[in-house]
This record gives C-alpha cells, structure tokens and sequence, in this order.
C-alpha cells in the first residue's frame, strides 16, 4: 500500500498526459473548426488519429480509419471570393483552444491541495496543452504548422492565394472534383512563383500534377526540373518533387535516356532521408510510388502488384475522391509501362 500511495501521483500524471494529449488534439482541432465558421468557411473533414470524418459530394458525413496516425487535423472550405479571404482565425483556433484550456487546468491547480493526486492530473492537463498551444503557434517550417502556414501566408500576396488555393482545392477534390477539372490558371501565379514559400511550391506541384494528368508530360517536367534548381526549396517539398521527377522519368517517359536518369536521381537519393521516408510511407498517396520503384528499378513485379493492390484498397478511407482519381491514374500508367517493359 506504501509503494503504492508513493507512485500514484506519478501514475495520475501519466494518466493525465495521455488523457490530456487526447483531449487537446480534438479542442485544438474543434478551435480550428470554431475559428472556420466565424469566417465564413465550410465544414470539409475531422480526424483524430485513424478516425476520419469527412462530407464528401453528396453532403452527408461519411467516417472511415486511415492507414498511417496523424495526431489531429480540421479541414476547412474558405468562402468563394478569394477577395475576402480570411485565414488568421481559421488557423490561430487551435491554438487559442489550448491555451484556453492550459489557463482553465490552472486555475483550479490554486485551490487544489499540492498533495491531492487530482493535482498532479491538472499539472498535466495543463502542460500538455500549454505545450500542445506553443508548438504549434511557433513557426516550424520542417512541420508546416499553424505558424508556418500563417508566416507564410502574411509573407507575400502569392502565399495567401497559396493558402487559398490549397484549401479550396482540397474542399474540391473531397467533394469530387479532379486537378484535370480545374482551370488551367487556377494553381498559376502572377510573376515567378516564389518556392521558398512551401505554401507556393505545394501549389507549384498540384500544378505539375495536373498538367501531367492531362498528359503534358513534358511542360510538367520542366516545371519540377525548374523547382529543382531552387536551393530555397522547402525540405518536404524538394522530397515530394524529386519523387514526383522520379514518376515522370521511369513511367511517363520511360524511354532508355529517362530510365538512365531516373536510376541515377534514385541513387543520388538514397541517402536523402526525407525522401527515403516519402517513398517508404504506408500512405495511400505514396505507395503507386514504391510500386513503381519495385517494378521498374528493383524488377520486382509480385511485390509492386502488392503494393498497387494495397493502394487501391486503402485510397477510398482517405475521402477524397479527386486524389482518388490522382492514384488509380498512376497506377494504371505504371502497370502500362511495365507491360511495355515485358
């Protein structure tokens, strides 16, 4: 009973920083969803770990679990007139939602006796939200977090329409919409895309991405291979690009120079960590990549079935039907390139 009574404050505070990580990931999901509808944005998706709420075309509030853990994440559609576009609250939500927590699990920590176990479970509470509030309003460009977005965004008029597009453009393909759909100068700028803004270069390769869907390979490419020469590209993004240039030479070229190219990018790579954990992520986005990889590099067929097979079958859980369409594309052209390769 002494050991016991000795270790129970330890064991309130463990119980309470998982109960308190818990709680502050979904109040600092709901103070993104609070700070949306003041706004004037639309409901889009809620997940919290693998659960996942999302509207889809039809309106109704579809869940489903996702491969991989993501901690939190509220997905919101801004109003139509890009004009007004409003993204400060939208994004500072989260964290005003911690801290408003953080302050209401301190305030009862006054009046509570130090010895009380209770004590040490509000200790908690407070600390995983008032640290939960600061990581995530401190700029961290390496995580892209609501500081970084809001950084980004007040950098230059190209990063708030960057933001814009990147939300409107998401709330679309939830609800159906492919990147062939779109217009041709929705992801295109005014002036030279400033890529060192990664809000800019995640747009940039939506625009690459949709060029290649409607089979303009080339003009695809050279806006990677521009991106690429960028030494202010963003580490996450210059990962995303190089596998993207990657798809381009052994699947959409796959000519002899290409495949030449597209074996001495992947060995040039191999020691890019960031790269290497893109190509190895269990998420349904990545693995037509690792597909292509196996097939067409390693030789190993069975194992790219595999992995297309899975893709297929994980793809419908992220509700998102535009990225849907965006993997079954890749998948079927990589599957046409390795029956040429035969």
């Amino acid at each position: 009973m002494i050991f016991l009574r000795a270790f129970a404050p330890f064991g309130m505070f463990v119980i309470g920083a998982l109960t308190g990580l818990l709680l502050g990931v979904v109040l600092h999901e709901l103070g993104h969803y609070v700070g949306g509808r003041l706004t004037g944005y639309r409901f889009v998706s809620f997940r919290v770990l693998k659960w996942l709420w999302a509207r889809g075309g039809h309106g109704k509030l579809k869940f489903t679990t996702s491969p991989g853990v993501v901690l939190g994440q509220c997905l919101m559609e801004p109003p139509d007139d890009e004009a007004t576009f409003r993204f400060m609250l939208y994004n500072v939500g989260g964290v005003l939602a911690n801290f408003i927590t953080a302050a209401a699990c301190f305030v009862p920590m006054l009046f509570v006796p130090r010895e009380s176990i209770w004590w040490d479970f509000l200790l908690a509470w407070f600390v995983m939200n008032l640290v939960m509030g600061i990581t995530n309003i401190v700029p961290i460009k390496k995580l892209t977090n609501d500081g970084a977005n809001i950084q980004q965004a007040r950098k230059s008029a190209q990063g708030k329409r960057a933001l814009y597009i990147m939300l409107k453009a998401n709330a679309e393909m939830t609800k159906g919409r492919r990147q062939i759909d779109f217009d041709d100068d929705f992801f295109v700028f005014d002036g030279t895309p400033d890529v060192s803004n990664y809000l800019v270069a995640h747009i940039m390769l939506l625009r690459a991405s949709q060029l290649e869907e409607q089979g303009h390979y080339d003009p695809s490419y050279q806006i990677l291979l521009r991106m690429e020469r960028d030494p202010k590209l963003p580490v996450v993004i210059s990962a995303q690009l190089q596998l993207n240039l990657l798809y381009h030479e052994l699947v959409l070229f796959g000519d002899d120079e290409a495949l030449v190219r597209g074996r001495a990018r992947m060995a040039a790579q191999e020691n890019n960590k960031m790269f290497m954990q893109l190509l190895t992520a269990k998420a349904p986005a990545f693995l037509p990549y690792q597909a292509m990889k196996s097939a067409l590099l390693d030789g190993d067929t069975p194992k790219a079935q595999q992995l297309m097979e899975q893709a297929r079958t994980l793809a419908p859980t992220m509700q998102n039907a535009g990225l849907e369409y965006s993997i079954e594309l890749m998948l079927k052209r990589t599957e046409e390139r390795m029956a040429q390769q035969k």
